[in-house]
C-alpha cells in the first residue's frame, strides 16, 4: 500500500498509519531521488508498506485509516483520516481484474 504525502514534508519521523485505534505503523519513505530522503520536493512524495496477515485483515474490517505526518522536525503530528469504506470490495475487484489479465497478482484479497 502506497501513501503520497504533500510536499515539503519532515520525513526524518516517518509517515504512520493507524486503523482503528490499533497499534501504529511506519511506512517506508520512498521516492524518486532515495529512500533516506529527510524532506521531499518537486514533485511528491510516496511511503509504502507490504500489507498482509492481520494488517491486511484489519484494513478490511477497519472503519477509517489515520495517516500521520510532520512539516518539521518540531512539529505536532498531523492525522488525516481515510475511510475504509468499500476497501474489501476494491480489493476483490483488482484481483478479479488481474485474475482476468495475463499479469501476474499484485494483491491478496
Amino acid at each position: 500500500m502506497f501513501v503520497t504525502v504533500p510536499l515539503g514534508i519532515f520525513l526524518g519521523s516517518g509517515i504512520g498509519g493507524k486503523i482503528d485505534g490499533e497499534k501504529q505503523f511506519k511506512f517506508n519513505p520512498q521516492s524518486c531521488k532515495a529512500a533516506k530522503l529527510k524532506s521531499c520536493s518537486q514533485r511528491r512524495c510516496q511511503a509504502g508498506i507490504a500489507i498482509k496477515g492481520k494488517q491486511l485483515a484489519a484494513l478490511k474490517k477497519g472503519k477509517r485509516l489515520i495517516i500521520g505526518f510532520k512539516v518539521r522536525a518540531n512539529a505536532k503530528t498531523i492525522a488525516v483520516p481515510v475511510s475504509l469504506t468499500g476497501f474489501s470490495d476494491g480489493l476483490k475487484a483488482i484481483s478479479a481484474k488481474q485474475a482476468a489479465s495475463d499479469d501476474p497478482p499484485r494483491v491478496d484479497a
